[in-house]
């Protein structure tokens, strides 16, 4: 109920903007829910002629989000154009969570956030997200995770509508400055008024949009070049079908690991430039002589995995990506909880064990 608030500007014809988000989104807080989403439908409505469907409120988490993105994409007719992401209240529970749970619920909403990510790409929209607020409850201590998180949801390479640094009294807090807050969640009307004035509204623009979804259906179609050595070694992602191609046409082996600063900065600058290629999680080559190579990319693009990838000289590495790897006929499928994966080889019997979780598993 507290997305019909949004409901307005929706034209038949023109770009079209989808909201997916929480209760700060829906404009709880402000006065009769006059919040800084509805003022931007508002705004992009007269600069770009934006129409607006939303799907916000207390019952819209990230998770929730990204569960039922297709069901909720369906029902949105027309197609967005746009999907604002925009779970700002999304680390509430790190305020008061204990220590040990602080950084599995940080990595957990954003995972589900950078799969939300990679779902709008996939139905052909753009993502922008909306970057985190403070939380009343949170103590100097909390100050440094609002920060580093607010980096890694950069790193996803979609624009991020940022106006922390705006709602807190200086850089080593993380709580509300006073006056902005209805509560220690909301913030009140001048918050979501603070909160509208830090928007960028040219990275709504239509044209620079199409642009670049344009740019990837074409990157989809071929591969981009991510690494270069200028000597013949190169990293390569083929998105459209989710490869990983390592090419070494030199006389020399090489290896592939996380020790490498010019190779790891590439990378995350690549997945920056375009955030549909490099997706978290393995990548594996399984041949028919029981070889095996795998590397695992975290969110930023960059390797994350301890263990080196041999490439000989002379050799190309064509690594798939997990869900790839599972959906071929090499392998049948034995079992899959989450992050952790077995498998058996088609050919050589092998019992293969993926986990593309952040820690250990015992099987």
């Amino acid at each position: 109920k507290l997305g019909e608030a949004l409901l307005m500007g929706r034209a038949a014809s023109g770009p079209q903007l989808l909201i997916l988000g929480d209760e700060v989104a829906a404009g709880s807080g402000a006065w009769c829910l006059g919040g800084w989403s509805k003022k931007l439908v508002a705004d992009l409505h007269g600069r770009f002629g934006y129409g607006c469907c939303a799907r916000v409120g207390r019952d819209m988490d990230v998770y929730r989000a990204e569960k039922d993105f297709e069901e909720i994409v369906a029902s949105s007719a027309p197609k967005p154009l746009v999907v604002l992401v925009a779970f700002s209240a999304g680390l509430a529970h790190v305020s008061s969570c204990p220590d040990w749970d602080r950084e599995p619920s940080c990595t957990a909403f954003l995972q589900a956030l950078e799969g939300l990510v990679g779902k709008i790409f996939a139905s052909g929209a753009y993502p922008v997200i909306a970057g985190l607020c403070p939380h009343g409850d949170c103590g100097a201590e909390h100050a440094g995770i609002w920060r580093q998180m607010q980096d890694r949801i950069w790193a996803l390479g979609v624009p991020v509508l940022d106006w922390l640094h705006a709602l807190v009294a200086s850089p080593q807090e993380s709580a509300w400055a006073p006056g902005l807050c209805h509560d220690a969640v909301r913030p009140n009307g001048s918050g979501h008024q603070k909160m509208f004035a830090c928007v960028d509204a040219s990275v709504f623009d239509p044209a620079t949009v199409r642009a670049v979804l344009a740019r990837r259906d074409a990157e989809l179609e071929q591969e981009k070049v991510c690494f270069s050595d200028g000597n013949g070694f190169q990293v390569a992602c083929a998105a459209g079908k989710g490869d990983l191609v390592i090419s070494n046409s030199t006389q020399n082996d090489y290896e592939l690991n996380g020790g490498w600063g010019q190779l790891q900065d590439a990378l995350a600058a690549a997945r920056c430039e375009s955030p549909w290629c490099l997706q978290r999680g393995l990548y594996i080559s399984y041949d028919q002589e029981g070889i095996c190579a795998a590397v695992a990319l975290d969110g930023a693009g960059r390797v994350a995995s301890a263990e080196p990838v041999a490439v000989p000289a002379g050799r190309t590495l064509v690594l798939q990506s997990s869900a790839s790897f599972v959906r071929s006929s090499s392998v049948k499928l034995i079992f899959a909880a989450g992050p952790l994966t077995i498998l058996t080889c088609a050919v050589t019997g092998a019992l293969l064990v993926l986990n593309e979780a952040t820690f250990e598993y015992n099987v």
